[in-house]
Order: C-alpha cells, then structure tokens, then sequence
C-alpha cells in the first residue's frame, strides 16, 4: 500500500509527468520518477521514494545535480541558486560521494558558462 501511496503523492505534486513514469515499474523507471521529483525540487517526497524503494540515493542525487547545473548554467537568465538550493536540501551524502557531486557540478558549471562566454564565478557559492 505504501508503494501507491507514493505514487498518489507523486501525481499530486507532478501531474505533468509522464503516464508512462510510475512506481510500480522497473526499477529504471523508478528511477526516472525519483530524479524528476529531485530537480523539481520535491525533495522530500523523492527521500520518500528513494528510501522505500532502496533506490541508489547518490547515482540519483548526481543525476540530478547535473541537471539542475546543466539547464541553469545554460540558460542566460540561469542561476546558481538552484542548484545552491538542491545541494542545501538533500540529506548529507558520505564525504567522498559528496565531495565528488560538488566538484561535478562546479565543472559543469564552469564549461557550460565558458562555452556561452559567460561568467563561470557564481560556482565559487558551491565551495564552502
């Protein structure tokens, strides 16, 4: 019952994702579901999902960072904040892991900026 629970959550807050993206699929999907939820910013219930389903919490958290650097550092209106606002939000992965997810996104960051010309040195906000 948990399991539809979830997906009753994940159609209230995303009604816009796609039928064919569900829980009750294979674990690809399941996925998909969770890195959507991620970089919508529905952390919480994307946590929900991830722990209930054992989904794996970094692979996704690093899909979804990218993401979020990628869209936001290619847009010329883009900013930094989401992705500020993503890596504050979800839970405190293991060092390694964590430093690894920063250190990808500032990269990215920095080649999609430099590529459109732009200023790359809102990174520095994710170096703490």
């Amino acid at each position: 019952w948990e399991t539809v629970r979830l997906q009753m959550a994940v159609c209230e807050e995303m009604p816009e994702m796609a039928a064919s993206l569900d829980l009750f699929g294979c674990i690809a999907s399941q996925c998909e579901v969770a890195e959507q939820l991620l970089v919508a910013g529905h952390w919480e219930l994307s946590q929900k999902i991830i722990d209930f389903l054992d989904l794996p919490a970094v692979e996704l958290c690093v899909r979804a960072s990218n993401q979020i650097a990628t869209i936001q550092a290619r847009s010329p209106a883009g900013s930094i904040t989401p992705v500020v606002k993503f890596i504050e939000a979800i839970r405190k992965l293991p060092p390694v892991e964590w430093d690894s997810l920063v250190s990808n996104v500032v990269n990215i960051w920095i080649i999609e900026k430099a590529e459109l010309k732009a200023d790359p040195s809102a990174a520095s906000q994710l170096i703490k």
